[in-house]
């Protein structure tokens, strides 16, 4: 299903934004809205990927504001991004809610929204893992002894999937050739030499369940995820 985004702005500005969009990503879906009130209920309701908050009057900056932390108060799921000229505005986006803040002078604005509607992928080989993450703003899948044909940003192995020696050894030489993807291992409970195996790698973070519990795992998991989000973004 085509990803969608909302533009939050006025009618001049959300025009131009769409037709950037339109031109450089045909296949997204884009709808707009003027009223703060309007933005955060279609948002919430219509199940968007993004809100972009366009550039407006310095007048209108603590409206903008406002719609960020409500879009955040009412439980939107998305991404949302905030165009700024000024350092001050940008700060003050992030610190409202905003997930990324940007001058579209230096962005492209299309090339921006583009990246930002992609989920970094997550790969886990427990149902329990996978499970840990649903709902978080990532693409899940599993794998078992064999590991992804394309490395995913985020992978999390459990001991107890693995006891044979060979995946450990597989696993680092992987990791080693895709050097922008994180592991995290976790000890789970699995085969003792399993354990040794996958502690020897030295790949880290390495999680035991026991000590640590699962929410360190999605700790750890939501961090690598924000990061490899972010860092595709940024380079838009």
């Amino acid at each position: 299903m085509a990803a969608t985004v909302l533009l939050f702005g006025g009618l001049a500005e959300r025009d131009e934004a769409e037709r950037l969009i339109a031109q450089r990503s045909p296949e997204l879906r884009v709808g707009g809205a003027a009223r703060p009130w309007e933005a955060v209920e279609r948002a919430v309701e219509g199940a968007f990927d993004a809100v972009v908050i366009l550039k407006g009057p310095i007048a209108e900056h603590d409206r903008r504001m406002d719609l960020i932390a409500s879009l955040a108060r009412h439980g939107f799921g998305g991404r949302i991004l905030a165009c700024g000229s000024f350092l001050t505005e940008k700060q003050d986006a992030l610190a409202a809610g905003a997930h990324y803040a940007f001058d579209p002078a230096q962005q492209r604005i299309e090339e921006v929204v583009r990246r930002a509607v992609v989920r970094p992928q997550l790969a886990a080989d427990h149902p329990y893992l996978k499970a840990l993450f649903h709902g978080e703003w990532a693409a899940i899948t599993g794998f078992g002894d064999t590991l992804p044909e394309q490395a995913p940003a985020v992978l999390l192995a459990a001991v107890s999937q693995h006891p044979e020696e060979t995946f450990w050894e597989r696993l680092v030489v992987y990791a080693r050739s895709h050097k922008g993807m994180r592991c995290i291992l976790i000890e789970d409970g699995g085969d003792e030499a399993a354990a040794t195996e996958a502690l020897a790698t030295g790949l880290q973070p390495y999680v035991v369940l026991e000590s640590e519990g699962l929410q360190r795992v999605l700790a750890l998991g939501r961090e690598f995820l924000r990061e490899a989000w972010l860092t595709e973004v940024s380079s838009a």
